[in-house]
């Protein structure tokens, strides 16, 4: 931007001095002040962008007169309850004594009603507390300081005093009240939305804008009717929305253009010909934030304000307010050190319009102007930042973690390593972990080898049990066969002695020679049948034994079905008697944070209640409603996002690049791409479940996200048909536990069909099924994943 402050707001909110230039909420102003009349509190909402302080600011505070009201508008700052006294402390001539240290009254007595009630009667105004982005206390409160303020909040509004509060928040935080309610039952009472300009009316406030007295002694206008025609066309950005921030935006570039090109002693002319064909939103912040960083780094130092910027986001790239103690913290952490002192950059940064101070107590607190710059910031970090940004929320999850490591946890921290070097805690706490993994893996081992050897000698037994019953089966059945054949020998014997004597007796009686021959061929003929006959016995005998064998084993068949029947029977009772609570349907709004944490224990809070919320919000989850189809689903999310904390892929790049060794064994090739990951991602993941080539970047832009996270543009482009999401224009969304618990609902019910193998306790189908495409090459995968489901059983009276 141009030297020359435009007149335009840019990116501040209206304040009351702005009343001649806020067109176009004249409606919603009368309706917001007839809202307040005659309730103590009220909730003022509406989306991001709506001009919910604005409204309140400018339009509210100038429908009272200073009689009417005396209002303080307060924000968070480090605790709520400390800003609440400080600011009426700052109103006050007779101060309430607070204690140095906490800002709270050191008399435990005072709450926010004995504070007003002493401002009242000082002023003789009734007390009016604006509590501005509200959202901040429900984001970043500790649960104690959100106790204290519905308590004091609810007390406030059962007091009689002439005093009222208005929350002013983003509506999709409503929802954290719940948890509230029951300290505040009022609080959903008196409600009031903010809805975001239409087209048409955006377009008159163009027009009032540019024939405003009070900036046309700034510049002049050719055609304003059909300049703000044009300006209209460039304002939605790829989100499909406009602000009125976005309005100001626009009309501050066009201040600098005209500005520009205006000849001396004139004044800045706007024409329709100074916008130019790709201008949009987000073309203009960037453009005017680089510009800026640009010419700070050379004072600051390279890349320092961009730094120090990134500290004042949130990993949704919305807008944090923190103290100059906190940011300079930060910054030393993350070891990054500027030419000048952090004080005057931050002086620099508000002079230009990019942050600005706000004032709770006596500390200055800090915070970029707009949650659409911000979002603009995110968008400008390197890839070194935001690997250093993610390496420090997985340090800091993983510190919090009571025990030592596992093999796959310092896995998975290890590669962060390379943005930002481990703390003195964490780096004690892997050595030690490395140490109990390998006296673990040498105990395993050593057990190992003493199951193999047992293995070993019950084989070696089994086998000799084997050989010795073959062998007395077969000596029973050769004993058996040797006493038929000796009986049936005994009798041949005792034949032929018989048949000896007639022979002999016949031989006597025989006259001749012939008759004697005709005798004796004769007995052998009958020698021969009979012992034709005994080898007919003999294979009665043997026919006989396989019978009564076989019979035995039809026996023992018959046995067993009817054991396996007796069984079968049994589980039917067992799964009759057990079908009340398999089969009983659970009410969503039932889910307690303390439930989940009991599977999950590393998950945070925060991040808990953001699931539960979306899931009981889900009509995607409608199905997922039984204790069976319930502690399957937990049972994989638990698993795939290490417990709500693992929402987007950290690539093994070590891997990655061996896979592709053929293109990387070129030296200066694995040079220029080792330490890029994105470049790495893009190359590997080229072609891939509809990835365009390398030079698109689509491997890198739709890499894998959410709880199962999916991955590749097809998939990105099926799960936006199903959930009507545009994970296609903003795919960071998938990292909101909102937007990546409706998916993995939809993932469980549409794509896979789960629920009829939960409903069969057939978690080994789903392991199968879903193994084959998770991203997640846990060697555990199975073992963890049935551990959780064991204990979602019985958290969820599954069993």
């Amino acid at each position: 931007m141009v030297n020359v402050k435009s007149p335009f707001k840019f990116l501040d909110a209206y304040t009351k001095a702005d009343a001649p230039v806020f067109f176009g909420r004249e409606q919603e102003t009368q309706n917001l002040y007839d809202a307040l009349s005659g309730v103590k509190h009220l909730l003022v909402y509406g989306p991001s962008g709506s001009g919910k302080t604005s409204l309140v600011e400018c339009g509210l505070r100038n429908q009272f007169s200073d009689a009417d009201w005396f209002a303080l508008t307060i924000r968070k700052g480090n605790d709520i309850n400390a800003s609440v006294f400080l600011a009426i402390n700052e109103a006050l001539e007779d101060k309430i004594a607070l204690d140095a240290k906490t800002k709270l009254p050191v008399d435990p007595k005072i709450g926010f009603g004995e504070a007003i009630a002493k401002l009242f009667e000082e002023r003789y105004q009734p007390v009016y507390l604006l509590f501005d982005q509200f959202e901040e206390l429900l984001i970043t409160g500790d649960q104690q300081e959100k106790e204290d303020f519905f308590t004091n909040l609810n007390e406030l509004i059962r007091n009689r005093l002439p005093s009222r509060v208005l929350l002013i928040m983003r509506e999709e935080f409503i929802g954290h009240f719940s948890e509230f309610e029951p300290l505040c039952p009022s609080i959903f009472q008196h409600r009031f939305r903010v809805e975001k300009m239409g087209r048409m009316q955006v377009q008159e406030v163009i027009h009032a804008m540019l024939d405003a007295p009070q900036y046309r002694t700034h510049f002049e206008v050719d055609d304003s009717t059909e300049l703000a025609k044009k300006i209209l066309e460039k304002l939605p950005d790829r989100r499909k929305e406009i602000e009125l921030s976005h309005v100001q935006v626009f009309l501050g570039e066009l201040w600098d253009r005209a500005h520009s090109a205006r000849k001396e002693a004139e004044l800045p002319l706007f024409r329709a010909d100074l916008l130019k064909k790709n201008d949009n939103l987000e073309s203009v912040l960037e453009s005017f934030l680089k510009k800026q960083l640009g010419e700070l780094d050379a004072i600051y130092g390279e890349g320092v304000p961009l730094e120090l910027l990134a500290v004042m986001i949130s990993e949704k790239f919305t807008k944090l307010q923190l103290s100059e103690a906190d940011i300079v913290t930060e910054l030393e952490t993350k070891e990054v050190r500027g030419k000048k002192p952090i004080r005057d950059l931050l002086e620099a940064l508000q002079s230009r319009r990019i942050l600005r101070a706000i004032k709770v107590g006596d500390e200055s607190q800090y915070e970029i102007t707009h949650d659409t710059l911000a979002l603009v910031v995110g968008q400008n970090l390197t890839e070194e930042m935001k690997m250093r940004e993610k390496a420090g929320e997985v340090y800091k999850i993983y510190g919090e973690r009571l025990g030592l490591f596992t093999q796959d946890d310092i896995d998975y921290i290890r590669p962060f390593e390379k943005f930002l070097s481990y703390s003195i805690l964490l780096d004690r706490k892997i050595k030690e972990s490395l140490k109990e993994i390998e006296r673990q893996q040498l105990i395993q081992q050593e057990k190992a080898l003493e199951a193999q050897k047992a293995l070993t000698i019950k084989k070696q037994l089994k086998k000799a049990k084997i050989f010795l019953t073959v062998t007395v089966l077969a000596l029973f059945v050769a004993g058996y066969f040797y006493y038929l054949a000796s009986s049936r020998a005994n009798e041949i014997e005792a034949y032929s002695e018989k048949l000896g004597a007639v022979n002999q007796k016949n031989m006597e009686s025989a006259k001749s020679a012939d008759s004697k021959r005709k005798i004796a061929v004769d007995n052998l003929a009958d020698l021969n049948k009979y012992i034709m006959q005994d080898l007919d016995s003999l294979a009665l005998v043997d026919s006989v034994i396989k019978k009564r064998i076989t019979h035995r084993l039809e026996l023992y068949s018959s046995v067993e079905d009817s054991l396996l029947n007796s069984t079968q029977i049994e589980g039917n009772l067992s799964e009759s008697a057990s079908l009340s609570s398999e089969k009983l349907v659970i009410p969503r709004h039932s889910y307690s944070i303390n439930l989940f944490r009991s599977l999950m224990p590393n998950a945070p809070v925060e991040n808990i209640r953001q699931f539960i919320a979306a899931f009981n919000g889900s009509t995607d989850a409608t199905d997922i409603n039984t204790p069976l189809r319930l502690a399957a689903f937990m049972a994989l999310v638990a698993y795939e996002s290490k417990e709500l904390t693992y929402l987007e892929t950290v690539y093994d790049i070590d891997k990655l690049m061996e896979q592709h060794d053929d293109f990387f064994q070129d030296a200066n090739l694995r040079s220029k791409y080792r330490d890029n990951p994105k470049m790495i991602v893009n190359k590997a993941k080229a072609g891939v479940n509809g990835n365009g080539n390398e030079s698109a970047g689509d491997g890198w832009k739709y890499r894998g996200r959410g709880i199962f996270k999916i991955e590749g543009k097809d998939r990105y482009e099926y799960y936006m048909k199903k959930s009507k999401i545009d994970l296609i224009g903003n795919p960071d969304t998938l990292t909101s536990l909102e937007v990546a618990t409706r998916i993995a609902c939809i993932i469980w019910l549409n794509r896979f069909k789960f629920n009829k193998h939960a409903d069969n306790r057939e978690l080994d189908s789903i392991l199968s099924k879903y193994g084959r495409i998770s991203l997640n090459e846990d060697k555990n995968y199975r073992k963890v994943t049935k551990e959780y489901y064991n204990l979602a059983c019985k958290l969820f009276s599954a069993n």
